[in-house]
């Protein structure tokens, strides 16, 4: 019995609503590697896209009882994900904003 493709997914999200860390990690298990492959759209540096992979599920466990279940689990998780990346994006540019300002700010004193 192979308990990652048994057990359907609104079963492991009742099971982590009451503190199952193994249901939990099934889920991240199950879809991983699909948000992985969401999250390398937002960034092509392995080391962000964990990052940001783990950004989702984190989020997802959070807002696990706010999962209402009329929609599949992966489309929810797919618009954290989202949400996730465009967040990233938006930190990204305003650093580089950032970045240019103080580059600008030495360049004129020199």
């Amino acid at each position: 019995m192979n308990l990652s493709t048994d057990i359907n997914d609104q079963e492991l999200i009742n099971k982590s609503l009451k503190s199952d860390a193994d249901a939990y990690r099934l889920l991240v298990k199950r879809y991983q590697s699909r948000i992985a492959s969401q999250m390398r759209r937002f960034s092509r540096d392995q080391l962000v896209v964990e990052e940001l992979v783990q950004e989702v599920f984190v989020q997802a466990y959070l807002g696990l009882k706010r999962f209402s279940g009329r929609a599949p689990f992966i489309h929810w998780l797919g618009r954290i994900a989202t949400r996730v990346g465009y967040r990233h994006w938006k930190v990204m540019k305003r650093k580089q904003d950032q970045d240019a300002y103080f580059t600008d700010q030495l360049l004129r004193k020199t």
